[in-house]
């Protein structure tokens, strides 16, 4: 990786981490890998995520377009998943979703743990891993062959 990117994305990854005060935040990016396929991005989501102590998910990435997993970024960005009040304002966390999202190609496999069905207007406890009295998890991992990005937020009761 360039150091200028890899300059560029620390700076991002302050200003997601400083943004949100509640939860764990895990924002981090590594060195993209030539893949052909969703199974050989799953492997390289499930990298990154084993690399931060959160436990991998294999065949349960679900894919979704740029535009899904920058509403779910948005929206784990935005809300406390527990609380369900906001934790970051809506326009900031739309801001930070689209500088992370600005950093890959558009033809980037974007999966998460969040079902594509899932009706992120409801509240979190209906689409984000975990129950009412364990933590609630949710995020997305961005593969690409020049970048891999994963965005992930736990929150506690």
């Amino acid at each position: 990786m360039e150091p200028s990117k890899s300059l560029e994305l620390h700076y991002l990854r302050r200003e997601v981490l400083s943004a949100r005060d509640r939860g764990r935040v895990v924002i981090e990016f590594a060195d993209g890998a030539p893949i052909t396929n969703l199974t050989e991005a799953r492997q390289m989501a499930d990298q990154m995520i084993a690399m931060v102590n959160i436990p991998m998910l294999g065949p349960h990435w679900f894919p979704v377009d740029r535009e899904r997993a920058g509403l779910i970024l948005a929206a784990v960005l935005h809300w406390d998943l527990e609380t369900q009040w906001p934790s970051v304002p809506l326009a900031q966390a739309t801001e930070l979703t689209e500088k992370i999202l600005s950093q890959f190609p558009v033809d980037a496999y974007y999966l998460t743990n969040v079902r594509p069905s899932a009706d992120l207007s409801k509240s979190p406890h209906r689409w984000a891993s975990g129950s009412e009295s364990a933590e609630l998890d949710a995020g997305v991992a961005i593969v690409s062959g020049e970048l891999i990005g994963l965005l992930w937020v736990e929150d506690r009761p």
